[in-house]
């Protein structure tokens, strides 16, 4: 042992061995193992036994430097009464001050050292005390004490080698915690996947799997997981939209058919650090839901146009009857109007059901430029009344859409109609057209108030109105959409509030001479 040595004297050759020995074997003890509890007790062991002290403790502390963890006890002291002193110490004793100034503190006599907290009840106190902070990135995680009954047993090396002890166990300590944060962060990650309703894998960005909850090895294979995507999930589409998030950085979302005839609503989206995450949605009873729909819409619809005859054919003989009452002149009207809307809104919804059924009518390929002139005149008398102005920018020379003559009508038609409707009085409209790709994007842009942020996800969706101003059944922009899509082609829009909207639509080139369905 070195309690021979006093405060002050030269290290012996075997002093200065030892104390390399201690700083290997926490050091290597450090680096081995992330169990702390075990980690930090032989590291505390060892640094008494090489410095001859008599006892010694470690305290861990909370981002408040409170103790949350403690190794050693002080012989013949119950847990409540060590857990009493602890808190003395560290607020008012020598561990305190070398908590708040990140130093090691040596005293050589506690009798004299004002830094020392004396418990009145203690008959033998420590003659002498080191108390050293463990410091990591400017954050002190914990202190460490040591304590001989001899005063000036300690010396300035013995200090300096404590200091070197403690920052080896800081730097544990800090890798201790981010292990275990890990560790959470890993276990709330499986059980969120174990949660999840919906199959749900973890894919690398080598398109492997990484990761897979038991929903997805129901639906998908028990060996799923290692697998690459396009062995897991037989889907094409599924494989494309991955690669495109992978090169973009940004979600995508494609529909498919796996097993027998169900289908997903797939989501995939990038997560740093881990990969892409990707989600299957059933929407098979949705569809099926949806489709049945269209079709009781679609017979609905057809038989309401046997009796809507009735009303309209009875109103326009009342009104061609000389002696109604400005009344009943009033009345006739208004039948006659709702009944021109309600002809809008079967046309409007026959012709839904049948995009997207599928229904074809083949027809040549149209020119674009003719077709906006001819859309434009016929709205002509409508912007004439509200006094709106008009400018054309659609090159003659751009080539045939692959869509229809009179689908690419009704679709011009929708949008021109509605920049019509909610532009306000002497507004201004401009419908472009420019080559984009392999296609061509055609753009109808207004001044008018814009759209609201929380209206404008909705647009696209059946019967739903941005506005109650004007009449309208709600079904253009879902018609525009079915059309376009249906031609591979894409639709968008931006607006602000305040500055006007652009509605556009992209459309494929048509093959020369090919018609269209």
């Amino acid at each position: 042992m070195c309690g021979a040595r006093r405060r002050g004297d030269e290290p012996s050759v075997s002093d200065r061995e030892r104390y390399e020995g201690l700083l290997y074997r926490v050091l290597r003890r450090c680096s081995a193992n992330l169990d702390l509890g075990v980690t930090l007790e032989e590291a505390l062991n060892q640094t008494i036994e090489a410095l001859g002290a008599e006892r010694g403790s470690l305290f861990l502390l909370d981002p408040a430097e409170r103790v949350i963890r403690r190794i050693g006890a002080q012989p013949g002291i119950g847990e409540d009464e060590f857990d009493r002193r602890v808190e003395r110490v560290v607020a008012e004793g020598l561990a305190g001050w070398a908590i708040r100034h990140r130093q090691v503190a040596l005293a050589a006599d506690t009798q004299q050292d004002e830094r020392w907290y004396h418990f009145p009840e203690d008959l033998a106190e420590a003659g002498s005390a080191i108390a050293v902070p463990l410091v990591h990135g400017g954050e002190v995680v914990g202190v460490m004490t040591l304590q001989h009954s001899q005063r000036g047993f300690f010396s300035a090396d013995d200090a300096a080698l404590a200091e070197a002890v403690a920052a080896q166990v800081a730097i544990a300590v800090t890798n201790a915690r981010l292990h275990d944060a890990a560790r959470r962060d890993r276990r709330v990650l499986l059980d969120l996947l174990a949660a999840l309703p919906d199959p749900v894998l973890l894919i690398d960005l080598e398109g492997r799997v990484v990761r897979a909850n038991e929903r997805a090895r129901l639906l998908l294979g028990t060996g799923i997981v290692g697998r690459p995507l396009r062995a897991a999930v037989d889907s094409p589409e599924v494989v494309e939209a991955f690669q495109a998030v992978v090169e973009q950085g940004a979600p995508q979302t494609v529909e498919v058919e796996l097993g027998e005839g169900r289908c997903f609503d797939v989501a995939l989206v990038p997560v740093v650090h881990l990969g892409v995450v990707l989600r299957l949605h059933d929407v098979t009873r949705l569809r099926r839901l949806d489709e049945l729909k269209s079709q009781v819409v679609a017979a609905v619809s057809h038989d309401l146009r046997s009796p809507l005859a009735y009303v309209q054919g009875f109103a326009e003989t009342l009104a061609e009857e000389e002696d109604l009452s400005d009344v009943a002149r009033q009345c006739v009207e208004g039948i006659l109007a709702g009944a021109r809307r309600m002809y809008a809104l079967i046309d409007d919804l026959l012709d839904l059901a049948r995009i997207e059924e599928g229904s074809s009518r083949v027809e040549e390929a149209c020119e674009l430029a003719s077709m906006v002139d001819a859309v434009v005149g016929d709205l002509a008398r409508r912007m004439e009344a509200k006094e709106q102005s008009v400018e054309i920018d659609v090159p003659a020379d751009l080539p045939s859409l692959q869509m229809g003559s009179l689908d690419l009508q009704r679709v011009l038609t929708n949008l021109i109609d509605n920049a019509v409707k909610y532009t306000q009085v002497k507004g201004h409209i401009r419908v472009t057209a420019r080559r984009v790709g392999e296609g061509v994007r055609v753009s109808v842009a207004d001044d008018g108030p814009g759209i609201p942020a929380e209206a404008q996800g909705r647009l696209f969706e059946r019967f739903y109105r941005a506005s109650s101003e004007g009449e309208g059944t709600g079904l253009g922009l879902s018609i525009v959409r079915a059309l376009v899509e249906r031609q591979g082609g894409r639709v968008g829009f931006e607006s602000e509030v305040g500055k006007g909207s652009t509605f556009w639509f992209w459309l494929p080139w048509a093959a020369p001479g090919a018609s269209v369905s």
